[in-house]
């Protein structure tokens, strides 16, 4: 019950840390946590202290600019993608602006503050939902493939058409919620709004996306039955 503080002082810091939900809240002291508890583990196996301390940081760093590198390339390859399907401008397609544009959105909810708190904090309530999305819209990629490729794809359609229906449903009751609490007798509520806006935003996405793959099927379909049609003249 006391793990990550010191043996000497290990209840009272306990209790400090944990006296309420609010003083247990927010980034950093869930971040503080973590960081003395696994210097703790470190610690056992004759490091001292600081040291274990500032090793367990940096790998917390660490760990979090790599992510944050891993999720700006991920974020400029789909911006390249989206402005290519767009068929904007080639000025507008290249990696300089897509880069820009990917950092300039980071940044935005990383600094932009909402109710006092950063916006990428208040977007966390969002995380369960793009998160089971992401799972729906990966079957679903699989599934157009394996239908592509004339395969069985029954085993991916039924838990994608399962995960997705059930999750955009979620969703989309989440949004009005987010859009009923945003607005009020006393004003505009900044938190709920930026939920609102952004879960629309996801919620057009994934339906664009599901919109896309039945395209795509279509159009491989109407390229299959031209094929079947100039066959005999082909021959003749």
């Amino acid at each position: 019950t006391t793990a990550g503080f010191a043996a000497a002082t290990s209840q009272e810091q306990w209790r400090l840390h944990f006296s309420s939900w609010q003083a247990a809240e927010g980034l950093g002291a869930k971040m503080s946590a973590f960081v003395a508890g696994a210097a703790r583990f470190v610690e056992a196996l004759g490091v001292p202290a600081e040291l274990a301390t500032t090793l367990v940081a940096v790998v917390v760093v660490s760990f979090a600019l790599t992510t944050l590198d891993s999720a700006t390339r991920l974020l400029r390859y789909n911006i390249e993608e989206i402005f290519e399907g767009l068929r904007l401008p080639r000025a507008l397609r290249n990696r300089f602006v897509s880069s820009l544009l990917a950092c300039g959105a980071i940044a935005f909810f990383a600094f932009f503050e909402v109710d006092g708190r950063s916006a990428g904090l208040t977007l966390w309530t969002l995380f369960g939902a793009t998160n089971q999305l992401l799972a729906g819209l990966a079957l679903l990629v699989v599934a157009v493939y394996l239908i592509q490729r004339r395969r069985p794809s029954l085993p991916y359609l039924v838990p994608m058409a399962f995960m997705m229906l059930s999750t955009l449903g979620a969703l989309a009751l989440r949004l009005r919620t987010f859009y009923g609490a945003a607005f009020t007798e006393d004003g505009v509520k900044g938190d709920q709004l930026t939920l609102a806006l952004v879960g629309s935003a996801i919620l057009l996405a994934a339906l664009w996306l599901v919109v896309e793959a039945g395209l795509t099927l279509r159009r491989r379909r109407s390229d299959a039955q031209a094929s079947l049609d100039l066959a005999p003249s082909t021959g003749a």
